[in-house]
């Protein structure tokens, strides 16, 4: 008998598969139990990725084709229920991909060049799907398509050989006369490679020349990438400066707890919920199944104001400005935000949060002041810039652009050294969990270390 699966329950079936892909096998209850039975584990996790991750691609090229049908007959509301379909699908697969580098936020960060998504059936998805079945006939060995994740921009597919030795590649999948002569060109030096790119260039013209440049881009990319993850310092690939990876302190505790009872509490009663976390983020949770998310959205307004937070002119709020308040769902549409489906939420809130009950009710917002007394108490000083450093920051590429709030940056103040609040400290913020004080704390750390480098 077909049995009609709503969206609520699909996702909580991915969040609990994404939480425990190796499912709940006493074998696997425990990290001890789960080293003496290491090969077992790893297979029933290979097995569950595959399976989501082909269920993903098959979902996204799905509604690839139904936003495509859809600038030619729109439907209202369309192509926002289409897009965000494929970005919830894409952070199913962005969460294998964590769980493969360990939930190592900044060795994922690597992988991310902020790269914008086209369809997939742009991609060569006969192509890369045949590779994919043949990678992974393999059970040790895991391979997916980058194109299909919202954060891996390295390669066509990440590939892990051996499960028991995670060590992921990333294949780049060239096909044609043109790329066949691209790879060749590569691997040629000095007179030999001069005589014949020239003979390239003659016979390909300009668009040749613009793939041989492309690729050696994605080359280079890669390279630069491998190194940082190797050494631990190398060109950044996304802003292009020298940057070193060091250990700024303990790993912190997510506010996951707090925001799992506030929301399963909302859920149960049918009823809202607006608290202040964390010393500065106020969270909102509609319950209400009536309520839409305008009504959401308004309430939320009017409690903060109730509770003494002055909030900005609608006309203030420019798109680039970060001072708003945000839906958890915009999270989905952040490439490096942490899944909900790998957050310690339960899996039935994940699915309401993402296709069900919670959709579009539940929102944050940073309280920039107590975000500046919790500086204090930390022994730093928040300070905004001025409105000539903030114009000269709108002017500067999007990767290096420091967040503005209300028309200015934010910055924190350790001794003489003054950190701009970036767009990714508050990506975690508000949606990884990440404790605003740990934000603080690391900001500091690394300043100071900063500062001591630079005396010596």
């Amino acid at each position: 008998m077909y049995r009609t699966v709503s969206l609520e329950q699909t996702f909580s079936e991915a969040a609990e598969a994404m939480a425990r892909p190796a499912g709940r096998r006493p074998e696997f209850e425990s990290l001890e139990a789960i080293a003496e039975h290491r090969k077992a584990f790893v297979l029933a996790c290979h097995e569950t990725w595959r399976v989501w991750h082909g269920r993903a691609i098959e979902q996204i090229l799905t509604f690839d084709q139904f936003l495509r049908l859809n600038k030619a007959a729109p439907v209202p509301g369309g192509d926002e229920f289409g897009n965000r379909i494929c970005a919830v699908w894409r952070k199913v697969n962005d969460s294998i991909v964590w769980s493969l580098f360990g939930a190592n936020r900044w060795v994922v960060k690597r992988l991310c060049l902020y790269r914008p998504r086209t369809y997939l059936t742009e991609s060569n998805a006969s192509s890369v799907l045949k590779v994919l079945a043949s990678l992974n006939a393999n059970p040790m060995s895991l391979a997916l398509w980058s194109d299909a994740t919202s954060v891996v921009d390295m390669g066509d597919i990440v590939y892990v050989e051996d499960g028991l030795r995670p060590e992921p590649s990333f294949i780049e999948l060239k096909e044609g006369k043109v790329n066949a002569e691209i790879i060749e060109l590569l691997d040629l030096h000095g007179e030999e490679f001069a005589g014949r790119f020239r003979s390239f260039a003659q016979t390909r013209g300009k668009k040749g020349v613009k793939q041989f440049e492309r690729v050696v881009r994605q080359r280079q990319t890669g390279q630069q990438m491998g190194e940082l993850l190797s050494n631990l310092r190398g060109r950044d690939p996304v802003t292009g400066r020298e940057i070193e990876i060091v250990d700024v302190g303990a790993d912190h505790v997510p506010y996951d707890e707090t925001l799992g009872a506030l929301l399963e509490g909302a859920a149960e009663r049918g009823s809202e919920v607006c608290e202040l976390v964390e010393d500065c983020i106020w969270i909102y949770v509609g319950g209400d199944p009536k309520a839409d998310r305008v009504t959401a959205h308004l309430r939320f307004r009017y409690l903060l104001e109730e509770n003494g937070v002055s909030l900005p002119l609608s006309s203030v709020n420019a798109a680039h400005d970060r001072d708003c308040i945000v839906d958890l769902q915009w999270g989905n549409f952040q490439p490096l935000a942490k899944p909900l489906f790998i957050r310690t939420l339960k899996p039935e809130i994940v699915g309401a949060l993402v296709g069900g009950r919670l959709l579009h009710k539940v929102f944050l917002y940073v309280d920039w002041p107590r975000f500046a007394e919790l500086c204090a108490r930390c022994g730093t000083q928040f300070t905004w810039s001025t409105e000539k450093d903030a114009r000269r920051m709108r002017a500067e590429p999007p990767e290096l652009r420091a967040a503005l709030v209300r028309g200015r940056v934010a910055q924190i103040r350790v001794e003489d050294v003054r950190v701009s609040v970036t767009d990714p400290a508050l990506v975690q913020m508000l949606f990884d969990g990440t404790p605003p004080r740990a934000i603080i704390e690391h900001t500091i750390t690394s300043a100071l270390r900063l500062k001591s480098r630079s005396l010596k």
